[in-house]
């Protein structure tokens, strides 16, 4: 972790610091499980930022509204209008920007879908042997 993003976690609240570790940890365990994924661990807006290059879109950890720990991703995706589709009851939602991790599982599931966006919207999961639905 370089000191700049070691300075981002430092600055949250004492109470929030062990959540934002614990995403940060689901974050790298999902680069692990998937081998097309590489990330670049930065500071993008004062917060510890996730970019995954060309197969996803970023992640950065922040506050919600309401001070919770929250999971960032870009407005112009799909990725929170497809998570909450799937999972509209294990998360609260801020708009098409934010989700507020409260079951594990789904937030390794939105992770995912976030690192990987631009696999599944440009054909290269198909080429990378993921089958999509039509």
């Amino acid at each position: 972790m370089s000191p700049d993003v070691a300075a981002a976690f430092d600055a949250f609240s004492d109470g929030l610091r062990p959540r934002f570790f614990a995403l940060r940890n689901l974050i790298l365990d999902s680069v692990a499980a998937d081998p097309r994924i590489e990330i670049t661990e930065a500071l993008r807006w004062g917060q510890p930022a996730y970019l995954p290059g060309r197969t996803g879109t970023a992640i950065r950890l922040g506050l919600a509204k309401d001070g919770r720990a929250a999971l960032l991703v870009h407005c112009g995706t799909t990725v929170i209008a497809d998570h909450r589709a799937l999972f509209p009851d294990a998360m609260d939602y801020e708009g098409n920007r934010a989700a507020i991790p409260g079951d594990e599982a789904a937030a390794r599931a939105l992770i995912h879908a976030a690192l990987t966006y631009r696999l599944s919207r440009s054909g290269a999961a198909g080429r990378s042997g993921i089958q999509l639905d039509p």
